[in-house]
């Protein structure tokens, strides 16, 4: 009769064993979360953080990781072990998507970006003189003031008389050449409101040689 009890208790060890494993004291990743709950639209250039909440919080292993479903809209890059920024790149929308490491558990954001606002005014700055004197051969960098300062950058840039000035730049600062003595008009537009534009005088004077 002993000797059957002790062979009973032995061949219970490894279920007991599995089962006590199993068990695993509760410590199991169960799920994870994404805050804030609701994601306030970005506009393009700017940035939100996004936390992730692992559960349960006796969980051994809470790394994550981070990805975006249109990375040419919103991208998505780890600040450390639970935290993450997004970036808004391009106007629409993508899902930005947690996932741990340990089950697969994963949560979702939706990311809307909007377009910046279309500027309300230009200036263009000149310095001291409400002019720009260059000579010729040499370059300067115009820049202009946009209204409001997060407002659309995009800018056409164009010279009266590309003989005497030319002038390259697509966003709030240009480069200014001088080509030959005379004077004529810079003048830069808004690219997301044409009818938003200003201009300043450009003069060239005359290089006198002995």
């Amino acid at each position: 009769m002993k000797n059957h009890a002790l062979r009973l208790a032995m061949a219970l060890v490894p279920t007991l064993a599995l089962a006590f494993v199993s068990c695993g004291g509760g410590t199991d990743t169960m799920g994870v979360t994404i805050s804030p709950s609701n994601v306030p639209d970005l506009v393009v250039g700017g940035t939100t953080i996004l936390t992730a909440t692992v559960q349960p919080d006796t969980a051994p292993d809470k790394t994550v990781r981070w990805s975006s479903s249109r990375p040419e809209v919103a991208g998505v890059e780890a600040t450390d072990a639970a935290h993450a920024t997004v970036t808004a790149v391009l106007p629409g929308t993508a899902d930005i998507t947690v996932t741990t490491v340990v089950g697969n558990k994963t949560a979702t954001r939706a990311v809307t970006v909007k377009p910046p606002p279309a500027p309300t005014s230009l200036a263009i700055q000149t310095g001291l003189y409400p002019f720009v004197g260059i000579v010729s051969g040499e370059t300067v960098t115009l820049t202009a003031t946009v209204t409001p300062p997060d407002a659309d950058q995009a800018m056409t840039w164009t010279s009266s008389d590309s003989t005497i000035a030319t002038v390259e730049g697509n966003g709030a600062t240009a480069i200014l050449r001088g080509i030959g003595p005379g004077d004529c008009w810079i003048t830069v537009t808004s690219q997301a409101n044409p009818s938003v534009t200003a201009s300043c005088q450009v003069y060239v004077p005359i290089v006198c040689t002995f």
